[in-house]
């Protein structure tokens, strides 16, 4: 038997992947994830906008509540991404939305928390809904006319 055993033996038993497969695989979940982004973008999106509306939703119902509890009449104000709330003139409340839009309208509630006009147009960013608000108040239908 030799003393020094010269055969040489490979130290790569095959077993991994090449960097040919593993550049292949990057692309395809690189295309893959290309075309679901756009998508999940929009969805979360989309969410974030419910979530504005319903925000929206809960802030009118609050100040009815208000009108009424406190017996005074409080004025709505909406242009733009922007919403003032006024009660006898006097303005308590800001807010800007961020995915919501308005057009300029006026809502006034009276000392019984009723609204007028009933209907209020939001802006979502690909469409436009009405917004019955004295069916929201009155918690008679919850729904948004289209």
């Amino acid at each position: 038997m030799s003393a020094f055993n010269l055969a040489l033996k490979p130290k790569y038993s095959g077993s991994g992947f090449t960097l040919i497969e593993l550049l292949i695989v990057i692309s395809v979940m690189m295309v893959a994830i290309s075309l679901v982004g756009p998508t999940t973008l929009k969805m979360v999106d989309k969410a974030k906008a419910q979530t504005e509306f319903i925000n929206l939703q809960n802030q009118i119902k609050k100040i009815s509540y208000n009108a009424f509890a406190s017996a005074s009449e409080y004025k709505i104000e909406f242009k733009g991404s922007q919403v003032k709330v006024y009660k006898n003139s006097l303005k308590l409340l800001a807010a800007n939305f961020e995915y919501l839009s308005f057009n300029e309208q006026n809502i006034e509630l009276n000392s019984r928390g009723y609204p007028y006009p009933e209907k209020l147009v939001v802006d979502f960013p690909a469409r436009k809904e009405t917004l019955n608000l004295f069916r929201l108040i009155e918690g008679t239908s919850g729904k948004v006319e289209h």
